[in-house]
């Protein structure tokens, strides 16, 4: 059957061809894949260049990394070092601080031979005097004197060298920091 429209041209309801309908929707269709296609592209660009950056960042912190390992093996190095200069030179300032306040101690007429600091500051002295006195003298500024505790004698020998006699003594003590 066939319909004809008698209404004047103004009033009539515009039709759409049907042609003309599907070439719009696929126009529009195509323009909405292509704007995909183009934000995905722009979006993987921007990924790249992310993945770019975080290569570059880690190729640098590695290299900072094996630089710092370098750097800590070289302080462990010196750390040692250090250790063994401080442990040498605390070892010398003790033994000077000891023999400093001994040479006080040290009276004309007794001489040392002999001296021996160990490592928990016990000291060991041998030495020979004119006289016993004269090593009694040199005991009792010995035990007075406030760098030293538990000073004993442990050994006195009288001996004569050249026609002369003398005493040969050990005595040992704790040296205590001042």
């Amino acid at each position: 059957m066939i319909k004809i429209n008698l209404l004047p041209p103004e009033k009539r309801r515009k039709q759409i061809p049907l042609k003309r309908f599907i070439t719009i929707v696929m126009s529009s269709f195509v323009i909405v894949w292509v704007g995909i296609y183009f934000f995905m592209l722009f979006q993987a660009a921007i990924l790249q260049d992310t993945i770019l950056s975080a290569k570059e960042s880690y190729q640098l912190m590695t290299k900072s990394i094996e630089k710092k390992e370098i750097t800590e093996k070289k302080q462990q190095v010196i750390n040692k070092k250090n250790a063994v200069v401080t442990g040498i030179s605390k070892n010398i300032n003790a033994e000077y601080a000891v023999l400093s306040n001994i040479s006080e101690l040290v009276t004309t007429s007794v001489w040392l031979t002999e001296f021996h600091m160990d490592e928990k500051k016990v000291v060991r002295i041998k030495g020979n005097a004119s006289s016993y006195p004269q090593l009694a003298t040199f005991l009792n500024r010995f035990e007075n004197n406030k760098a030293f505790t538990e000073v004993s004698l442990t050994s006195a020998n009288v001996t004569k060298v050249s026609n002369q006699e003398i005493t040969q003594f050990e005595v040992t003590a704790k040296f205590k920091e001042l």
